[in-house]
């Protein structure tokens, strides 16, 4: 994903913002989050898909009020040591396996929220999303 570069030739960053707009435009906290998502959406232009990603990454942190300690690899790790490898048993049209279910605690909000993203949470939760994903 490092490696991917990101075309502007297509609109496609006014196309998604747009959908956006129409999915959330009416939600409680859209219009705190809509100016600094625009201008992420159609003034930034980052060379790979990777810092796209990141760049989100950071947002929804800085709007969580979270501060997590993030490591990266430079290797794909098929095992990775002393970790709860989720990469293939999550799916958003499937329940959750008993082992997974067993072995991570889901809050209330997030077993209703099912497979709605952090921007619905956002958008709707506003401050109180981190409390919401927290169970308190």
């Amino acid at each position: 994903m490092d490696e991917i570069e990101i075309s502007y030739a297509e609109e496609w960053r006014k196309n998604h913002w747009r959908a956006i707009q129409s999915a959330y435009s009416k939600a409680p906290f859209f219009a705190i989050l809509a100016a600094e998502m625009e201008e992420h959406f159609l003034q930034t232009q980052v060379q790979r898909l990777w810092d796209w990603n990141e760049m989100w990454i950071h947002w929804v942190f800085k709007w969580l009020d979270v501060t997590p300690s993030l490591s990266y690899s430079n290797d794909f790790e098929l095992n990775p040591p002393n970790t709860l490898d989720l990469r293939n048993s999550i799916h958003p049209k499937k329940e959750l396996p008993v082992y997974i279910e067993s072995a991570i605690q889901l809050t209330p909000l997030i077993q209703q929220m099912g497979s709605l993203s952090v921007l619905h949470l956002l958008c709707y939760e506003g401050p109180n999303a981190f409390s919401e994903l927290a169970g308190k």
